[in-house]
C-alpha cells in the first residue's frame, strides 16, 4: 500500500513545485539577507573603529562610481562572444529558436534531422571513413561544436593578450630617445644591439600571458572534473572554502607567472567563474541557496582580513624563513667547516670596498638609505593595498555578471556539455537558477558598497576618493583604451 504524506516547504523547494514569482520572493529574500548581515557588519566596524574622524557611507554615490563602470565592460566583453556564440550555434544547427527554449517543452525529443543543419549532417567525423554512420551523426556534432568552443576560446585568448599587452614599448622608446643628442642615441644603439628588440619583448611577453591562460584554462577544468564526484555535493561547503582559499595560491603563482596583477585579472576572473560553476553540483537548490550566503560570508572575511594582510603573514613568514637559513648556514660554517666569520661580519659592519672609493658604504648611510626605503614603502603602501583590494573586487564583479551568461551556456548546449545531466538538474529547473543569477547581482552589488565601507573603517583606506580620483582620470585619458596612453602610472 502506498502512503501519502504532505511535503514541507524544504521539500516543496526542493521539487520546485511553487510558480516563478514565489522563486523571485524567495530570491528577493535571500538578498535582502545578504544585504541586511552587510549593513549589521558595517554598523559594527563603525561603532569599534579606531579613526579619529571615520568616513561617512557614500551608498548611492559609490553605487554609481562601480556599478556603471563594471555593467558596461561587461556588456563590451560579452557583445563579441554572445555573437561568435550565435554564429557557432546557427552553424552547427541551422536555427538558433529551439536552443533558447529555457521555459521548457522544447525539442529535447527531435530527431537528428531536426536538431542537425543539412550541411554538416552530409560530411564524415574522420577521413578513413567511407560513409556516414546514423547512429554516430549527433555525437559528432556534439564535438564539432566542442571544437568551435575551442577555437573561440584561443581566438579570444590571442585577441586579450593584444589588448593587454599593446604594442607601445617601441613608442615609448622613441620618444624618449628624440630627447636625448644624437651622439647618445647612437651609443644606446650600439650598447643596445645585441640585445633583445622591444618587439621580441612584446611577443615574449604576450606568449607568457596566453601560455599561462592556457595552463589556467587546463587547471580549471580539472576542478570541474573534480565537482562531477558523486559525493562532491555532501562536500559543498567544504569545497567552496577550499576553493577560496585555493585561489589565493593560484593567485600568487600566476601573478609571479606574469609579473603583473592586470595581467592576472582575465584568468583569476575565469578562476571565480569556475567557483560559481561547480556550486551547481548542490545535492538539492536548497544547497545550492545555502552554498551562496557561505560564500557571502567567506567574502567578508577575505576582503576585510585575509586579502589586506595575506602580504604581510607572508613577508613574515619569508623573514622568518631567511632568518633561519642564515643561521644554519652560519651554525655550519662554524662547527662544520670551522671557519670563523667574524672578520666578515667585521667587514660588513664596516662597509664593503671594491677597490674605488666611491663604493665604500658608511653604517650611517646605510641607516639613512633603509629610512628612506622605509618612508616610501609607507607611501605606496597607502594606494597599493587600496588597488589589490579592489583589483581582486572587480575580478569577483565580473564573474558575478558572466554567471547568468554561463548558465545560459549550459541551457543552449546541454547535450553536448552534459553538465547539468551530470549534476542532477532537470531541463525545466534550470530556469530557476539563471533566475537567481540575475536577481541576486543589485543585492550582491548593495553588500559590496556596504563592504567598501568597512575596509575604510577598518584599515583607514581612502576608498571612495580614490574611485573618484580614477574616474576622473580615466574621463582624461589620451587613448580611448587606456593601455594605449603614453603615462600609465601617477
Amino acid at each position: 500500500t502506498a502512503k501519502l504524506r504532505p511535503l514541507d516547504y524544504r521539500e516543496l523547494i526542493i521539487k520546485f513545485a511553487y510558480s516563478r514569482g514565489i522563486f523571485c520572493i524567495l530570491f528577493v529574500q535571500v538578498g535582502l539577507f545578504t544585504v541586511a548581515l552587510a549593513a549589521v557588519y558595517w554598523m559594527v566596524v563603525r561603532m569599534t573603529t579606531q579613526l579619529v574622524s571615520p568616513p561617512k557611507l557614500r551608498f548611492f554615490r559609490m553605487w554609481r562610481l562601480i556599478f556603471p563602470p563594471a555593467l558596461g565592460g561587461f556588456f563590451m566583453g560579452l557583445l563579441p562572444i554572445a555573437v561568435m556564440t550565435i554564429a557557432l550555434t546557427m552553424l552547427m544547427r541551422g536555427h538558433l529558436a529551439s536552443s533558447l527554449d529555457i521555459v521548457g517543452g522544447g525539442s529535447g525529443d527531435d530527431s537528428n534531422e531536426e536538431v542537425i543543419w543539412s550541411v554538416f549532417k552530409s560530411v564524415i567525423s574522420h577521413y578513413v571513413d567511407s560513409k556516414i554512420e546514423p547512429d554516430d551523426v549527433q555525437s559528432t556534432a556534439q564535438g564539432r561544436t566542442g571544437l568551435g568552443f575551442l577555437a573561440i576560446a584561443i581566438a579570444c585568448i590571442y585577441e586579450g593578450s593584444k589588448m593587454f599587452i599593446p604594442k607601445i614599448a617601441s613608442s615609448r622608446r622613441e620618444q624618449e630617445d628624440a630627447t636625448k643628442g644624437g651622439v647618445e642615441e647612437n651609443d644606446d644603439d650600439d650598447n643596445n644591439s645585441n640585445g633583445p628588440t622591444n618587439k621580441v619583448l612584446t611577443w615574449w611577453k604576450r606568449s607568457n600571458m596566453i601560455y599561462t591562460s592556457i595552463a589556467m584554462g587546463l587547471f580549471l577544468v580539472l576542478i570541474v572534473e573534480w565537482s562531477y564526484w558523486r559525493l562532491f555535493g555532501n562536500y559543498i561547503w567544504e569545497a567552496i572554502i577550499f576553493l577560496k582559499i585555493l585561489s589565493h595560491f593560484i593567485g600568487t603563482v600566476v601573478d609571479g607567472q606574469l609579473g603583473e596583477a592586470l595581467l592576472s585579472a582575465p584568468l583569476m576572473t575565469a578562476m571565480g567563474l569556475v567557483e560559481g560553476l561547480v556550486t551547481l553540483s548542490a545535492n538539492d537548490f536548497v544547497d545550492f541557496l545555502l552554498s551562496y550566503i557561505v560564500g557571502f560570508g567567506f567574502i567578508i572575511l577575505d576582503r576585510m582580513y585575509i586579502g589586506p594582510l595575506q602580504g604581510d603573514l607572508l613577508s613574515w613568514v619569508g623573514n622568518k624563513m631567511n632568518s633561519v637559513a642564515v643561521r644554519g648556514r652560519s651554525w655550519f660554517s662554524i662547527n662544520i667547516l670551522g671557519k670563523d666569520e667574524s672578520s666578515d661580519n667585521t667587514a660588513s659592519s664596516i662597509g664593503v670596498w671594491n677597490g674605488s672609493p666611491d663604493s665604500r658604504t658608511s653604517p650611517r648611510a646605510t641607516a639613512g638609505a633603509a629610512n628612506g626605503s622605509d618612508q616610501l614603502a609607507d607611501n605606496s603602501k597607502t594606494v597599493e593595498p587600496i588597488i589589490e583590494s579592489y583589483g581582486g573586487y572587480c575580478c569577483d564583479t565580473l564573474s558575478l555578471f558572466f554567471a547568468p551568461y554561463i548558465i545560459l551556456l549550459l541551457i543552449m548546449f546541454r547535450d553536448e556539455t552534459e553538465m547539468p545531466a551530470l549534476y542532477g538538474i532537470k531541463e525545466q529547473d534550470m530556469e530557476y537558477y539563471i533566475i537567481f543569477a540575475l536577481l541576486i547581482i543589485p543585492f550582491q552589488i548593495a553588500t559590496d558598497v556596504f563592504l567598501h565601507g568597512c575596509l575604510e573603517l577598518f584599515h583607514g583606506w581612502r576608498l571612495y576618493d580614490y574611485l573618484v580620483y580614477a574616474r576622473h582620470r580615466f574621463l582624461q585619458r589620451e587613448s580611448r583604451w587606456k593601455g594605449l596612453d603614453n603615462s600609465l602610472d601617477e
